[in-house]
């Protein structure tokens, strides 16, 4: 403790920016002490960027761009970019995420991974469908999105006639680009009323 009556004042002293400071203290020696003046050097050292994170993802291809994002806040005067990513195209690719901190905090490189798998053609669909004998074929049809390119449909049992119930079947070949699915319904073809 000083002594009674000596006094002490800073110069360079409370920063809060990381950097090296030199720190002057000022001491008034009051009626019985020399003043004196003490310097020393006060480093505060940038912080770690630990609120971020970068996930690796899995997402079905549907033919637009594909990114995957840091999660979580960056101060103010970080700065964030990207390697790798945008992708479209089915595949497994490394993404890096190059975080400058600025003056306060440390850099940091993240890597991660993002997957894009085969799409699932959920919007497509196999209606049934009633009809009354008339003489001509009748057919069940897929319906819904128009099926992307490269996305093929066949049938099974399809193309009937004769009254009676039949099961069709529509075998999608998803192609490069998305999963095979299968699809069924029925196709009735009720018997028609003898006219006189």
């Amino acid at each position: 403790a000083l002594p009674i009556g000596v006094t002490v004042s800073y110069t360079n002293n409370d920063q809060i920016a990381a950097g090296t400071y030199t720190v002057t203290a000022n001491i008034n020696g009051g009626a019985n002490y020399q003043d004196a003046t003490i310097s020393a050097s006060m480093t505060i050292q940038k912080a770690q960027l630990t609120s971020v994170s970068f996930s690796s993802v899995t997402i079905p291809y549907d033919g637009t761009v594909k990114s995957i994002y840091i999660s979580g806040t960056l101060p103010a005067t970080a700065v964030v970019t990207y390697q790798n990513n945008g992708q479209i195209n089915l595949g497994t690719y490394p993404i890096v995420a190059s975080i400058v901190g600025g003056n306060n905090y440390e850099d940091l490189v993240l890597n991660a991974t993002l997957t894009i798998e085969k799409g699932v053609l959920s919007n497509v669909y196999l209606p049934s469908a009633t009809y009354t004998y008339d003489g001509q074929q009748k057919s069940l049809q897929i319906g819904g999105s128009t099926l992307p390119q490269g996305v093929t449909v066949s049938y099974v049992n399809n193309g009937h006639t004769d009254a009676g119930i039949y099961t069709v079947r529509a075998e999608i070949n998803g192609g490069a680009n998305y999963q095979n699915r299968v699809l069924q319904s029925l196709l009735t073809i009720n018997r028609a009323s003898i006219e006189n």
